[in-house]
């Protein structure tokens, strides 16, 4: 069986041309461990609990994690800064999980946010913010991963290079994630098709809870 950590690592220490492809499989199997998966819950709640043009939030929520993933990736003393702040980042991240999901839960279905006039640009940055916190957060299953291949990259080839192989691991990682973003979407306008968006606002305000109440227990 094939690994596909150990394989990208080997691609981007010999700087072979198929480093971005082996790096973007990587990513892909990494976000698909336990320990990730309160990122699917949050995806699934945050994707559910928008309106119309869905497919913007869970393009930038993607492009936050890539981007925040190739910061840390190129920053060699990340890793350790960000494990020794990562009980805040917990705690912030259970406030915000609980903070929206109550939200969710007493808002009226009549004010849901695909009903309520407000600035385009204000309504996304919430989703961007949301991809780059999941970088934010240490994780056994892709943190390790991440700045190996960051470290290697940095060392055995140029900059761009580097980037470039990590943005691709960063884009594996979060395909899984948009997969799971558009899944719900589908299963979503299926429940407004038959007039179950009450339930559906209720499902997407109980998830971010329960994951509130998960970060808070790891903070």
């Amino acid at each position: 069986m094939i690994d596909p950590i150990a394989a990208a690592s080997h691609a981007v220490a010999t700087k072979s041309a198929w480093a971005p492809v082996l790096a973007l499989a990587a990513g892909a199997a990494t976000s698909l461990g336990p320990c990730v998966a309160p990122r699917f819950i949050a995806v699934a709640a945050f994707a559910g609990s928008q309106g119309t043009g869905r497919w913007k939030w869970i393009a930038l929520l993607t492009a936050g994690l890539c981007v925040s993933y190739v910061a840390i990736g190129l920053c060699g003393g990340a890793l350790a800064r960000i494990a020794a702040f990562s009980p805040y980042v917990y705690a912030c991240a259970a406030l915000a999980s609980l903070g929206f999901g109550t939200s969710l839960l007493l808002l009226p279905v009549a004010c849901e946010p695909s009903h309520v006039p407000s600035n385009q640009r204000v309504r996304q940055a919430p989703a961007f913010a949301l991809g780059a916190s999941f970088a934010m957060v240490t994780s056994p299953c892709c943190t390790p991963a991440i700045v190996l291949l960051g470290s290697l990259a940095t060392m055995q080839a140029s900059l761009q290079f580097g980037a470039l192989c990590i943005g691709a691991y960063a884009l594996g990682h979060a395909l899984p994630l948009a997969a799971a973003g558009f899944g719900w979407q589908w299963a979503g306008a299926r429940a407004l098709a038959h007039g179950y968006e009450g339930a559906l606002q209720t499902v997407a305000g109980a998830l971010m809870i329960a994951l509130g109440g998960y970060y808070g227990l790891l903070a």
